[in-house]
């Protein structure tokens, strides 16, 4: 049996309830970075290692190990496999990797079983798990259809296919619907050019956030209908507002919110928590709807298989509308 979840702290609660079987962390942030259309398996596993390394996130070498060793215990699983996920964006991206990636041995007979949680896994003891593990039920075949249609959708580079999908009945994946709503909030705005996250950021620290470990939970935990950013993660955005050509956020004092990628990163990017913000005049002027992120610094982000670049950017959350605008 092999148990696949979103992280180390799942895989520590699983080990504590002892269930049975192998137990494998899929750990890669896929609401940041690339994930185009047209790569294999081995490709996209490179492509995300080195996003992963150049966020600083970890060494690349290390995570190259890390990612091939995932893949390679999911491809050799002779089942059951059971996915323990949960209902937010950064779960529910992985859940569609992965149920894309099983469907056809699926239907050559392998046995995909899925937790029901209740809340975050992280929150929930040894006894929770396993009842929730007596509770699990095998995938229905209908989820595997609309995984593989929403994992290409999501790697497409039209993001309007997202849409088009949102537009069928999504009930074999009853929170995809919401995270993928939430993750079409990251394409900049219409009025200000700032993703929602980019933007609840800025409002934290006009709120009186003076730290970026400050700033995190009043920016998302306190905002978020389903928490999906851990607080490393949270650094980056920060960074990317402080690094941009006229900057958004600065650290009081000087300095960089980037910490180089080696063994130690956890314990360097740890201590850049601590580090105090403050908005610039432009950040203000951006969060006061006066000027517009995307006309100021331009973009260069990728949001699943969508590369936003330029000043100019291609795509648009209108926000009244409840969708893109092109």
């Amino acid at each position: 049996m092999l148990h696949v979840t979103n992280g180390d702290v799942a895989v520590a609660r699983i080990r504590q309830a002892a269930v049975d079987g192998e137990i494998v962390p899929w750990q890669d942030p896929l609401t940041e970075g690339p994930v185009p259309s047209g790569l294999d398996d081995d490709e996209l596993r490179e492509t995300r290692a080195r996003f992963i390394a150049e966020e600083g996130w970890g060494e690349l070498d290390a995570v190259r190990v890390e990612l091939a060793a995932r893949d390679a215990a999911l491809a050799l699983a002779q089942g059951p496999v059971v996915l323990w996920f949960e209902h937010d964006l950064y779960d529910q991206l992985q859940l569609l990797q992965i149920l894309d990636r099983l469907a056809a041995r699926w239907r050559e007979g392998l046995v995909v079983e899925a937790i029901d949680a209740p809340t975050y896994l992280g929150m929930l003891g040894p006894d929770a798990f396993h009842h929730m593990f007596d509770l699990r039920d095998e995938v229905p075949p209908a989820a595997f259809e609309l995984a593989s249609s929403g994992w290409a959708a999501f790697r497409a580079p039209d993001p309007t296919r997202i849409e088009r999908l949102l537009a069928r009945d999504c009930w074999a994946l009853p929170h995809l619907e919401p995270a993928f709503r939430r993750h079409l909030e990251e394409f900049p705005w219409i009025g200000d050019g700032l993703s929602r996250t980019e933007r609840q950021t800025l409002e934290a620290l006009a709120g009186g956030a003076r730290t970026v470990r400050e700033a995190f939970p009043a920016a998302h935990h306190a905002r978020e209908e389903a928490v999906f950013l851990g607080d490393v993660g949270f650094l980056s955005i920060v960074r990317r507002l402080s690094e941009a050509a006229t900057p958004l956020v600065r650290r009081v004092g000087g300095g960089t919110l980037r910490a180089p990628a080696d063994p130690a990163v956890r314990g360097l990017q740890t201590r850049l928590l601590n580090a105090e913000l403050e908005l610039t005049g432009a950040g203000e002027a951006v969060l006061d709807g006066k000027a517009d992120h995307v006309a100021l610094n331009g973009v260069d982000r990728w949001l699943g298989g969508v590369h936003l670049e330029g000043r100019e950017a291609l795509w648009r959350w209108d926000a009244s509308a409840a969708r893109l605008d092109r």
